[in-house]
């Protein structure tokens, strides 16, 4: 063999090489996106909160505060359109008592916290309570007064909270 054959070998193998190298890289190695500080965090799964007991059950959701973080905004298409309401005390009421095995519109689909506090970890915890309809001695007319109503019963002297 001569010395331009072996150079012509040598360079073939050398771009094969790095073609290699390159198509690993840009193709098969799956890289972690670089992301800053997420100021949304989406919700992939159904949010609705579906009653498992066999009472008539009024309920409210609200977005527990983690350490360190502000109020959270909450996005949905289902807050103050006849499903979720928003009772300007930081719950979220369902407008209706929901039934056995029935479930509720989903309650939001983002919750947004402020871009300086966001701790890039995706964590928030939903705090959901339930008054069942059977509890109360007045049918109310919407969740908030059904949690009111629920409140001042067992408030008033002689009553026994359940």
């Amino acid at each position: 063999m001569d010395k331009i054959s072996a150079a012509l070998i040598c360079g073939i193998v050398g771009l094969v090489l790095i073609s290699t190298i390159i198509v690993y890289n840009t193709w098969i190695v799956e890289k972690a996106p670089e992301h800053p500080a997420q100021e949304t965090l989406i919700f992939n799964d159904d949010t609705s909160v579906t009653n498992n007991s066999a009472g008539n059950l009024w309920l409210r959701v609200k977005v527990d505060k983690t350490e360190g973080e502000e109020e959270a905004e909450v996005i949905s298409r289902y807050i103050d359109s006849d499903c979720w309401i928003d009772g300007q005390d930081g719950w979220y009421y369902y407008h209706e008592p929901i039934g056995f095995a029935r479930s509720t519109k989903p309650f939001a689909e983002e919750i947004r916290y402020a871009q300086a506090n966001a701790k890039g970890n995706g964590c928030f915890r939903l705090n959901v309570e339930a008054v069942d309809q059977a509890w109360l001695f007045t049918v109310p007319t919407d969740g908030k007064e059904a949690f009111e109503l629920f409140k001042r019963e067992n408030e008033a002297p002689g009553m026994i909270a359940l």
